[in-house]
């Protein structure tokens, strides 16, 4: 059985802050893309064709995609059972963000697996 510490909860949230963290250039490119799909198919085909070039490449999917994912993710839901488990009251802003976590969770393994 886990013994509850203060110290395991705060190493799993500075995992979730520092993995978020490590994916944010990735996808700032990504929504750089998305949003120059509004100026039509040229500028959104050069961008991406310049983008894929970082981006797609096997390391740099493992360190800011694949890997920061995965680590935030199971760090919420270690929180998630430790909060749980600990019979904490969360504030509704915590509940709608554990909800918001859950349905992106379900939405980016959609995503990256398409």
């Amino acid at each position: 059985m886990m013994i509850y510490s203060k110290a395991i909860e705060k190493r799993l949230k500075t995992a979730q802050i520092g993995s978020a963290v490590a994916f944010l250039p990735v996808l700032f490119i990504h929504l750089i893309n998305a949003v120059l799909g509004i100026l039509g198919p040229s500028s959104y085909d050069r961008f991406q064709k310049a983008a894929q070039q970082f981006y797609q490449l096997p390391i740099i999917e493992l360190l800011f995609v694949i890997g920061p994912l995965l680590i935030h993710m199971l760090a919420g839901l270690a929180l998630q059972f430790i909060n749980r488990r600990h019979s904490r009251r969360l504030s509704a802003r915590q509940r709608l963000h554990r909800w918001a976590g859950v349905f992106l969770a379900l939405v980016i393994l959609g995503h990256v697996a398409e």
